[in-house]
């Protein structure tokens, strides 16, 4: 990779005064980045402060030692997902080693997403779904973001690195969270993060962030102040030596532009086109004259652009529609003019300093010049300056042009076209843009992002012909309950979803019903409703059968083990999951695999195949190590842990976690890594005690009641009832089983609700005065639902409970029934700690205790049916 010149360049005749604190911190942080220690800076400040002019200075005077790769972020773009990184690595593509690269990880798939570039050079790379891609269904964000700071950091190893992001405050909300994630990541690197922001522009949702990194000391800011009256007085004399401005008139032009470089700027070269008189400071009787200093720099602007012809002006207006950046190509064909005029108009420009000529990095020709106005302000004037009628053609004209130049598609992502198109006086032709944006949105989980196009798009087809309305709606309405269920707003995505199946089967489209089946059952499964999720599944399997739709297939298959797993179907879960892998060949098409795998693991230990379920699980594990996704990783080892807990191997689960819990940390709870807390908690509660193991279990608790996820839910419940039993508090623990075991029934969880009723039992048997015959109809009730289910493993476990109580009341021959089955199961199963301590003594305190007579029970094989 060879050094970039990019806009970090100082223009000529630009000088820079004052800020020498902020320009020797800039260029130490530089020199850090180089020799390996990176960091992030934020420069803050009004919009003409400095903030770019700043970081050119640092980044000169630094010997450009770094490669630059620059993005910028644009008001209307804050849809566009990513847009200012996307920017920054399209600048840097070229430069790219792509050898560096080969064979293709995993890990480079979403960089891929948004980059079609990084596909075309390494074919073969996955690419996320619109519907969420991974076979956990949890949309999540941290795959995307690994791939996109794991493709940074590897570009940094070859060659320093400074990642220019400008205007940050319109960036849309997953490029802040990649900004976080990153920040963690640049002391180690050499990179340094330049990003330049409006600190009165962040958002409730940015301005935490930058708070947050700032506190932990990932994130330098350095907000910028106004120049003093010397400093104003210096960049003056160095813009215009010959000016001989007198002490009055240089007083007047700094109250006026109050030290805004910009304004000063603007207002010397405003000066130098109109002459000084302009200063004239008083009228005869003490009034301001009216050819003083404008109030406002877009007065200084304007006076400036009356410089230019008329046609120029009007040229500049179809510049400005265009965005902060264009192209020379694309201008003179929404203009219509000559290419000989265009020409002259952009001479123009640049003598002015109104636009500058991008500078490609070595090795990146560009297939027409490139031009950015050098300042948005100047942009925002001239674009102000058209008509309504004249605005709406302007914009129309470019979209259309956008869309038809291959040399420019770069500058013609969907997003873009879909805003030219929508501000155009065709903004239906916006539609299919939006509808597109909407998908690539999805790809990159910026679920924000998708909703917002989503409904513009809605908004849209309502003046469309009703014969195109029908399957469009379908389409949207797809995105949209998908950027809801990923955003917890799952009834209305259900809503939603409700309405696109009758839109569907009233059309009889049976592909785009297929898909609806499927986000629904999507839907279900995060809401805790299995049963339904598995209702709409099979509905999907019986429509991809129909309609001979593979992907549709294995999803169905998927979601059906899911969910069989999830109310207890333990065997049928087996069935599915053998099919699927039977159909999802070859595995490297599937990157759902390790996932699967996984599950499979799960159903086995259900059933007491503990080799199975090991073996299983361990491989899926392998193979998420190849693939190099974060996501499925933790998802497998999660997989791998729930075994060795269920189990009852404590630290076997606790080691099969702990490489994973860094990135649960940096990321938060999500819905996988509730479940590595959950299992955390439970396995330090059995090895440490309730009081080590019971935070991460109040912390996931905490985080699934305040998103709304059910998803095992009840499990934490379960493993809090657990842990209160084992800790002797048998009132706190008949509380959280009753719970856990009202929870499970509501979500069809039978083995869950055998387990809380197992637990129920024990903790009502050691409350003072035991209601006994509670104790059995809860222990029997286990048993009943445990033995339908053929979990075996806990079957064993409710026997050994109900041995107790029976040694307890004296009721020696169920007794020995139960202990005669528990310890058969036992061993059978290779469970053989739990069969050594069922072979002890009849009760926990290593004594008798005294026999309870004439306690009215019925007997272990009372078939007292599900209660």
């Amino acid at each position: 990779m060879d050094a970039a010149r990019l806009p970090l360049q100082p223009p000529a005749g630009a000088p820079f005064v004052g800020r020498t604190a902020d320009l020797g911190e800039l260029t130490a942080r530089l020199a850090h980045a180089q020799a390996g220690r990176g960091s992030m800076v934020l420069v803050e400040g009004e919009s003409g402060i400095g903030k770019t002019r700043l970081l050119q200075e640092a980044w000169w005077q630094s010997g450009q030692a770094l490669t630059l790769l620059s993005g910028h972020s644009r008001e209307f773009e804050g849809m566009v997902p990513f847009h200012p990184l996307v920017d920054a690595l399209r600048s840097g593509l070229a430069m790219v080693n792509w050898a560096w690269f080969t064979p293709p990880p995993g890990w480079l798939a979403p960089v891929a997403a948004l980059l079609p570039e990084v596909a075309a050079r390494l074919p073969g790379l996955p690419t996320p779904t619109a519907e969420g891609g991974m076979g956990a269904d949890h949309g999540d964000l941290h795959h995307l973001l690994e791939g996109l700071g794991r493709f940074l950091l590897c570009l940094a190893e070859r060659r320093p690195l400074m990642l220019l992001l400008e205007d940050v405050q319109w960036a849309d909300q997953p490029t802040w969270h990649f900004l976080a994630y990153l920040a963690r990541r640049c002391a180690g690197a050499a990179l340094l993060v330049a990003l330049t922001c409006q600190p009165e522009l962040l958002n409730s949702d940015q301005a935490p962030i930058v708070r947050g990194l700032q506190r932990q000391g990932w994130l330098l800011r350095l907000p910028l102040a106004r120049l003093s009256h010397s400093e104003t007085v210096q960049l003056v004399d160095a813009l215009a030596p010959g000016l001989h401005l007198s002490a009055v008139q240089l007083q007047r032009l700094y109250e006026e532009t109050e030290g805004n470089p910009l304004f000063v700027v603007e207002t010397v070269q405003a000066l130098h086109e109109t002459g000084a008189g302009w200063l004239l400071t008083h009228e005869p009787g003490g009034r301001r004259s009216p050819f003083a200093l404008p109030l406002r720099v877009q007065n200084v602007i304007e006076a400036r652009l009356d410089r230019l012809s008329d046609s120029s002006r009007q040229l500049l207006g179809v510049a400005a529609a265009m965005g902060q950046a264009f192209s020379f190509s694309v201008l003179q064909e929404v203009s219509e003019q000559p290419a000989a005029e265009v020409i002259s108009s952009l001479e123009a420009w640049l003598r002015r300093g109104i636009v500058r000529e991008r500078t490609e990095p070595d090795g990146l020709a560009a297939a027409t010049p490139r031009y950015d106005f050098s300042h948005a302000q100047i942009r925002t004037v001239a674009y102000n300056e058209m008509n309504r009628a004249r605005r709406r053609w302007v914009h129309r004209r470019v979209a259309e042009v956008l869309a038809a130049a291959p040399l420019d598609r770069d500058l013609a992502d969907a997003a873009t076209l879909a805003y030219h198109f929508s501000q155009g006086d065709a903004p239906l032709k916006a539609l299919p843009y939006l509808i597109a944006a909407g998908e690539q949105a999805l790809r990159v989980r910026s679920y924000a992002s998708a909703r917002e196009l989503g409904l513009q798009a809605v908004g849209l087809l309502q003046h469309a012909a009703p014969a195109e309305q029908g399957a469009t709606r379908i389409d949207l309405n797809l995105q949209l309950a998908t950027a809801y269920s990923f955003t917890h707003e799952l009834a209305h995505a259900q809503t939603i979803l409700a309405e696109t199946e009758r839109l569907a089967a009233a059309l009889d489209d049976q592909p785009r019903l297929g898909k609806v089946y499927q986000r629904t059952a999507q839907v279900f499964w995060l809401q805790g409703q299995p049963a339904l999720a598995a209702e709409y599944a099979r509905r999907g399997q019986r429509t991809a059968d129909a309609t001979g739709d593979p992907e549709l297939r294995t999803a169905s298959l998927r979601m059906l083990a899911r969910a069989a797993i999830a109310t207890g179907a333990f065997d049928d879960a087996i069935v599915y999951l053998k099919h699927y892998l039977e159909l999802a060949q070859p595995p490297a098409a599937h990157p759902e695999m390790a996932i699967v795998f996984g599950y499979l693991g799960v159903a086995w230990a259900r059933v007491g195949s503990w080799n199975r379920a090991e073996q299983e699980c361990q491989h899926g594990v392998t193979l998420a190590e190849v693939s190099g996704i974060s996501t499925t990783l933790i998802v497998a080892r999660m997989q791998l842990a729930f075994v060795l807990a269920a189990r009852r191997d404590y630290a076997g689960c606790l080691a099969t976690l702990r490489p994973i819990l860094s990135a649960c940390a940096e990321t938060g709870l999500s819905p996988h890594c509730f479940m590595v807390a959950n299992l955390w908690g439970r396995a330090t509660c059995a090895l440490d005690g309730l009081e080590a193991g019971q935070p991460h279990l109040a912390r996931a608790l905490a985080w699934a009641t305040e998103t709304g996820y059910r998803v095992f839910f009840h499990l934490t419940h379960l493993f809090l009832a657990e842990a209160h039993l084992a800790a002797g508090q048998a009132a706190a623990a008949s509380a959280w089983a009753q719970q856990a075991l009202d929870l499970a029934r509501a979500a069809g969880d039978r083995w869950a609700a055998g387990v809380a009723l197992r637990l129920l039992g024990d903790a009502l048997a050691r409350q003072p005065a035991p209601d006994w015959p509670a104790v059995e109809q809860a222990l029997i009730a286990s048993l009943d639902l445990l033995r339908q289910i053929r979990a075996r493993p806990d079957l064993a476990r409710t026997y050994l409970s109900l041995r107790r109580l029976y040694d307890r009341t004296g009721q020696m021959a169920w007794a020995v029934d139960c202990h005669f089955r528990a310890t058969s199961i036992f061993d059978e199963l290779g469970m053989s700690d739990e069969l050594r301590d069922t072979q002890g003594v009849a009760v926990q305190t290593g004594r008798p205790a005294a026999v309870i007579p004439d306690v009215p029970l019925q007997g272990p094989h009372a078939g007292l049916g599900a209660a």
